[in-house]
Parts: structure tokens; C-alpha cells; sequence
């Protein structure tokens, strides 16, 4: 089946990745950064998220300005030793990182170069979803540093879009990959796999759709029913109108092989690149480096410790007030995991 598929591709870097965790360096160099705020909660969505609706994004304003606030505050509570490398790789993930103003986005970027510090070769990128953003927001945030969109298109199938409760259309995501052609010479598409009603044929339409697009990077993320989802009320892993595990799996084949004849390389489980155009922030998670993570339900990992931020903004606020104050030894009462050294395998297939 597909897992079997992951886990064979994941083995063929254990070697690399055993000799990259020996050779880590104690200070991270990478960070990751959770926007929450989306417009609706997609069908499959566990994440953690603030729904704002299709009101007018200034409604939301306060809120967001608020939430950059404990984000900030919590960048400056971090405890980091003197010294190491800036940090050389920024994700902004979401949630709908697109819907956050770029004044705010910017107050970020400076809580952290201030206090980690960024290298002025960084790569920073940030997720963004067709519908989201124009030309003059998209310059915008470009002009903060951005050097790499992941553009959150998910399907070229209008039917499957609305399926999966997505707010854009099809004609939203060419307009947003007109832009990304106009302005960000750096960026990635993203696709999931095995959604409700997918075959073969549907399938390969926006495969070719996709490379069509001609992006530097493709993401194909194969759907994962999760409890608490409408899709996790719906359906059943397997069964109609799910793919079954065959098809799944032959979806999988389907995207390498098309993505391989049109020059990606498929370089870990889920993301194809151009050469020369691997995320690096992927990377880190791949290699089992350490990496700092800011926001509601941010999972970091730091000194050997992977530790997950509380998952509602009230929490959240509370436990950054409490890491703020001094307390917990600068740790906070989020959820700890001490690092087992028999999970890299299974972490990489959760990549």
C-alpha cells in the first residue's frame, strides 16, 4: 500500500539522516511560525486554527494584532545560549498565513532577527491560498524578505475543491499562479492526494495541471482522515467515497512518475523539486534537526525536547504569559516529549 511506498522512499535517506542528527549543531538555525487565522476550516483539517469567515479582513484586525503580540512576547522569552549560527530557515505556516497583514508579518521577522537573529541569506517562506491576496499585498510581503511562496492550490477540480469545503475556486488558483509567475521567482505548489471522489483520471488532470503551472517545487500530501474532521464524521479510510488503499497507492506512483518525466525530483516522501529548488526548511524536519517554533500549537524541538504550545489562543496567551514571567525554568506548561531514539523512522513518514 501507499505507507509501504513512503516508508521504502524514507529508508534510501536513513543513512544521510543518521550521519546529519550526529553532526547538528546544539543552537537551532531554523523556525517555524503558526498563523492561525483561516477563512473556514477545510473538511480535513485538524490543525489549529481561528476561523474568521468571509467577513472583511479588517474585522479581524485587533484579534490578529494581538495574537502577533503573545507571538513576539514569546520570541523574546526564548532562553538561547550566546552564540551559533543565525537562523537560516523561516517557515510561515498556518492557518492562512496570506489572510495576516505584512505590517504584522514584519513585526515577526524583527522579534526574531532581534533576539536570534537571521542570516541575510535566509530562506523564508511563507504559505499563501489563492483568494487571499492581490498583487499589491503580495509585493508587500515580498518586500519583508519573503523568498519562497507555497501556494495552497490543493486541486484543479472545481467538484473536489468544494468537497473539501477549500474557500477558492479554480479560476482563483490560475489567478494566483499568474501572480506567483509576475512576482515570486521561488515557489511551490501544493496538492493532496486521495481526497473523496479522486480517481485516476481527475487525478492526473491536475497533475498535469500542476506542472502546467510550472512551479520551482511540488507538494503532494496524501490525505490523512482525522478524528474530529467532517471528513473523519464521513468517511471511512478505504472506502468509497474514498480511494481504497490500491488506489491510493497508485495515485502515489501516478504523482511521482508524472512529476519525475516533467523534471522534479522527488526528494523526500511528499515534495518534488526542481534541482536547485529543495525547501531547505523541509529539510530540517527531514534530517531530524532542531528548529525553534512560535505560535498556538507550534511544535519545536530544542535541546533534545519536543514540545507543543497549547492548541486554543486562550491557552496559548496564558502559557506565554506564564514563559514570559520566568516560570517553568523558561519552558512553560505546553505538551513535552522527550525525544525517543527509536521514532526518527516514523517522524520522517510523518513528514
Amino acid at each position: 500500500g501507499r505507507r509501504e511506498i513512503q516508508r521504502n522512499v524514507m529508508k534510501r535517506a536513513v543513512d544521510v539522516v543518521a550521519f546529519d542528527v550526529a553532526t547538528s549543531a546544539d543552537k537551532p538555525s531554523a523556525a517555524y511560525i503558526h498563523l492561525p487565522f483561516c477563512k473556514r476550516r477545510c473538511h480535513y483539517c485538524d490543525f489549529s486554527i481561528i476561523a474568521t469567515g468571509d467577513r472583511n479582513r479588517d474585522h479581524w484586525v485587533e484579534n490578529m494584532e494581538r495574537y502577533v503580540d503573545t507571538v513576539c512576547r514569546e520570541i523574546a522569552a526564548t532562553q538561547v545560549a550566546q552564540g551559533g549560527e543565525p537562523l537560516s530557515t523561516i517557515f510561515f505556516g498556518g492557518g492562512t498565513p496570506s489572510l495576516v497583514p505584512p505590517r504584522l508579518v514584519r513585526r515577526i521577522l524583527e522579534a526574531l532577527d532581534r533576539h536570534l537573529s537571521i542570516s541575510s541569506s535566509a530562506e523564508i517562506s511563507m504559505e499563501m491560498d489563492p483568494g487571499t491576496f492581490d498583487a499589491a499585498q503580495l509585493q508587500e510581503t515580498l518586500a519583508l524578505g519573503i523568498t519562497r511562496v507555497s501556494l495552497g492550490v490543493q486541486s484543479f477540480d472545481e467538484e473536489i475543491l468544494r468537497e473539501c469545503g477549500r474557500s477558492h475556486t479554480v479560476d482563483e488558483a490560475r489567478r494566483a499562479i499568474s501572480l506567483m509567475h509576475k512576482h515570486v521567482p521561488n515557489w511551490s505548489l501544493d496538492l493532496i492526494s486521495s481526497l473523496p471522489h479522486q480517481t485516476a483520471a481527475n487525478w492526473q488532470q491536475t497533475l498535469e495541471a500542476a506542472v502546467a503551472s510550472a512551479p520551482q517545487h511540488i507538494s503532494i500530501y496524501d490525505l490523512q482522515v482525522e478524528e474530529g474532521t467532517k471528513f473523519g464524521r464521513l468517511y471511512t479510510p478505504g472506502e468509497a467515497p474514498l480511494p481504497d488503499d490500491e488506489l491510493s497507492a497508485d495515485l502515489y506512483r501516478m504523482g511521482s512518475a508524472t512529476l519525475a518525466a516533467a523534471g522534479y525530483h522527488h526528494y523526500e516522501v511528499s515534495n518534488y523539486a526542481k534541482p536547485g529548488s529543495e525547501c531547505e526548511h523541509n529539510r530540517v524536519y527531514w534530517r531530524n534537526q532542531q528548529y525553534f517554533a512560535y505560535g498556538m500549537a507550534a511544535a519545536s524541538y530544542v535541546g533534545g525536547v519536543r514540545l507543543t504550545r497549547p492548541r486554543t489562543i486562550g491557552k496559548y496567551t496564558a502559557w506565554v504569559d506564564e514563559l514570559a514571567g520566568g516560570h517553568s525554568g523558561g519552558r512553560g506548561s505546553g505538551v513535552v516529549e522527550q525525544e525517543p531514539a527509536s521514532s526518527l523512522e516514523d517522524r520522517l513518514l510523518d513528514t
